[in-house]
Protein backbone atom coordinates (compact mmCIF):
# COMPACT_ATOMS: atom_id res chain seq x y z
CA UNK A 1 0.00 0.00 0.00
CA UNK A 2 1.05 3.58 -0.51
CA UNK A 3 0.30 6.53 1.75
CA UNK A 4 1.09 10.14 1.01
CA UNK A 5 0.69 13.60 2.50
CA UNK A 6 0.99 16.63 0.34
CA UNK A 7 0.81 20.37 0.25
CA UNK A 8 0.96 20.77 -3.49
CA UNK A 9 -1.02 21.79 -6.54
CA UNK A 10 -4.17 19.93 -7.53
CA UNK A 11 -2.42 18.11 -10.38
CA UNK A 12 0.26 16.73 -8.07
CA UNK A 13 -2.33 15.64 -5.51
CA UNK A 14 -4.45 13.97 -8.20
CA UNK A 15 -1.38 12.21 -9.54
CA UNK A 16 -0.41 10.96 -6.07
CA UNK A 17 -3.94 9.65 -5.54
CA UNK A 18 -3.91 7.92 -8.93
CA UNK A 19 -0.52 6.38 -8.15
CA UNK A 20 -1.71 5.12 -4.75
CA UNK A 21 -4.68 3.42 -6.41
CA UNK A 22 -2.50 2.00 -9.17
CA UNK A 23 0.06 0.33 -6.86
CA UNK A 24 -2.60 -1.13 -4.59
CA UNK A 25 -2.81 -4.48 -6.40
CA UNK A 26 0.68 -4.71 -7.91
CA UNK A 27 3.50 -6.96 -6.84
CA UNK A 28 6.64 -5.07 -5.86
CA UNK A 29 8.63 -6.71 -8.70
CA UNK A 30 6.06 -5.57 -11.28
CA UNK A 31 5.93 -2.07 -9.83
CA UNK A 32 9.72 -1.72 -10.06
CA UNK A 33 9.66 -2.83 -13.71
CA UNK A 34 7.00 -0.23 -14.47
CA UNK A 35 8.98 2.48 -12.70
CA UNK A 36 12.08 1.61 -14.75
CA UNK A 37 9.98 1.94 -17.92
CA UNK A 38 8.75 5.30 -16.70
CA UNK A 39 12.28 6.48 -16.01
CA UNK A 40 13.29 5.49 -19.56
CA UNK A 41 10.26 7.41 -20.88
CA UNK A 42 11.37 10.55 -19.08
CA UNK A 43 14.91 10.33 -20.52
CA UNK A 44 13.47 10.23 -24.06
CA UNK A 45 11.45 13.41 -23.39
CA UNK A 46 8.44 12.33 -25.40
CA UNK A 47 4.80 13.01 -24.59
CA UNK A 48 3.67 9.39 -24.90
CA UNK A 49 3.42 7.89 -21.44
CA UNK A 50 4.26 4.21 -20.91
CA UNK A 51 1.18 1.99 -21.19
CA UNK A 52 0.82 1.43 -17.45
CA UNK A 53 0.95 5.19 -16.81
CA UNK A 54 -1.30 6.42 -19.62
CA UNK A 55 -3.96 7.69 -17.18
CA UNK A 56 -1.50 10.27 -15.90
CA UNK A 57 -1.47 12.00 -19.28
CA UNK A 58 -5.21 12.61 -18.90
CA UNK A 59 -4.42 14.83 -15.91
CA UNK A 60 -2.46 17.15 -18.20
CA UNK A 61 -5.39 17.77 -20.52
CA UNK A 62 -2.96 18.73 -23.26
CA UNK A 63 -1.00 21.16 -21.07
CA UNK A 64 2.48 19.59 -21.18
CA UNK A 65 3.95 22.56 -19.30
CA UNK A 66 2.54 21.02 -16.09
CA UNK A 67 4.14 17.60 -16.64
CA UNK A 68 6.47 18.04 -13.65
CA UNK A 69 3.44 18.41 -11.37
CA UNK A 70 2.00 15.15 -12.64
CA UNK A 71 5.17 13.06 -12.57
CA UNK A 72 6.46 14.27 -9.18
CA UNK A 73 4.79 11.45 -7.17
CA UNK A 74 6.12 8.84 -9.61
CA UNK A 75 9.61 10.31 -9.37
CA UNK A 76 9.32 10.22 -5.58
CA UNK A 77 8.53 6.52 -5.72
CA UNK A 78 11.47 5.92 -8.08
CA UNK A 79 13.74 7.72 -5.61
CA UNK A 80 12.31 5.76 -2.67
CA UNK A 81 13.12 2.48 -4.43
CA UNK A 82 16.56 3.84 -5.43
CA UNK A 83 16.09 2.84 -9.07
CA UNK A 84 19.22 3.92 -10.89
CA UNK A 85 18.77 2.27 -14.30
Amino acid sequence: SLRYESESCILCEASASLLANKVHNLYLKDLKKDLILFKDFKKKKVDVFPKRFKEFKNLLNGNMSRINCVILPIEGLIKAFNINK
